[in-house]
């Protein structure tokens, strides 16, 4: 079995998961300072950004001085989704029911918007000197995981206690989420409850969400089309995206992942256009843009826009692994199922970043990048036994 039971019974089956989290240094009040102060100003920012990042990733990385383990929205996602892939495959209630605690978790820990519900990452996230967003804020990127959850518990189990629940996130997409502009042909929407930015995974995230809600809303068909065209229409010939509009963007693969995993379980919800085109080439992007054959690893970047030493992120490699399952590509995913263990599992702990000289960092971090990986575990467990749903 590719999951361990100790792994399920650590990641999946636990009621505490709190976690360290890569980001822990921007969060405090000295890195939060220097990342803005970076933001606004990035060639005099640099010195104070990279002293920060370079403690953290070293003398900082195992001790987490300073620093407290925090629970946030998607880790609780990823494992309810990992527990009802393998309920799939052995329905044992154990399953179900620690699927239903997280659930509930997340019920509790909602954040209220105007008109709906959603989830973000619990902590200040400054981007730009123009968007910062204060903790607890929802946003279009995370509130799918915990849409998705809550629906497929209630697919999987028939339990339709969440229906309230799933019923007030429609309206964050709808209403709470900024149109940032709409004509005949699209509709493009911001990251958070304001208006922001334009980011193309964000956008795909919206889609797959909405479509979640045709059978009982199916005049959102409209606007799942419109927000199709705009995230067709964004991708280059060679099949890759920016992460957003903006002139100073980047190329990575596990954003590049995202907005083709979000296509590809769209299109099987609804018809989209010339999408057996779109993704193939956004697949054949990756494959040979973003993947190290030598290593058998995904890769951080294709274009990047700024300096760092990470080599390897298991981020990438989770998302290209379930990328990977849902084009069928299943020796590519052994290959890189059998890479990652190699390069990120040591000594039963699992890393998340390998950078530039070949060290290990970040370990036993669940929201960036074990829970993930192990939610794309438990379904090349579900793909291998050949179950539905």
């Amino acid at each position: 079995m590719n999951l361990p039971q100790p792994w399920i019974d650590k990641y999946l089956l636990s009621n505490d998961l709190s976690t360290y989290d890569p980001y822990d240094i921007w969060t405090t009040n000295i890195g939060l300072a220097a990342k803005k102060f970076y933001n606004a100003h990035p060639k005099a920012g640099i010195p104070a950004a990279a002293a920060l990042q370079l403690w953290d990733l070293f003398p900082n990385n195992s001790l987490r001085l300073g620093y407290q383990k925090k629970e946030t929205p998607i880790v609780r996602a990823f494992a309810t989704q990992a527990l009802l892939e393998l309920y799939l495959i052995r329905p044992e209630n154990r399953y179900l029911e620690a699927a239903r605690s997280h659930l509930e978790w997340l019920k509790k820990n909602c954040s209220k918007c105007q008109h709906g519900i959603g989830w973000g990452i619990n902590f200040e996230h400054a981007v730009s000197p123009h968007v910062v967003y204060p903790p607890f804020t929802p946003f279009a990127t995370i509130t799918p995981y915990i849409l998705e959850g809550f629906c497929r518990y209630r697919t999987i189990s028939g339990d339709q206690t969440f229906n309230p629940i799933i019923e007030k996130i429609l309206p964050f997409f709808k209403n709470d989420l900024q149109v940032i502009k709409e004509n005949e042909q699209l509709k493009i929407y911001s990251y958070g409850p304001f208006n922001d930015r334009v980011v193309i995974n964000a956008n795909s995230y919206v889609m797959y969400s909405l479509s979640l809600f045709l059978e009982s809303a199916p005049e959102l068909g409209g606007d799942i089309g419109k927000i199709y065209n705009f995230v067709a229409g964004r991708q280059h010939d060679n099949g890759s995206w920016f992460y957003s509009v903006d002139q100073n963007s980047f190329i990575d693969c596990f954003h590049s992942c995202i907005t083709l995993k979000n296509l590809i379980k769209t299109g099987q919800r609804i018809k989209l256009p010339s999408l057996n085109h779109v993704v193939g080439k956004g697949w054949d992007f990756l494959k040979k843009n973003c993947y190290d054959s030598g290593a058998k690893l995904a890769t951080r970047f294709a274009v990047s826009n700024k300096p760092g030493i990470a080599k390897y992120d298991l981020y990438d490699n989770a998302e290209m692994l379930n990328l990977a399952l849902l084009m069928d590509d299943h020796d590519f995913a052994q290959e890189l199922h059998h890479s990652i263990q190699r390069h990120f599992i040591h000594n039963n702990t699992i890393y998340s970043m390998k950078d530039i000289f070949g060290f290990r960092h970040n370990k036993e971090m669940y929201r960036w990048a074990i829970m993930p990986y192990v939610y794309a575990l438990a379904k090349m467990e579900r793909f291998k036994h050949g179950t539905e749903n």
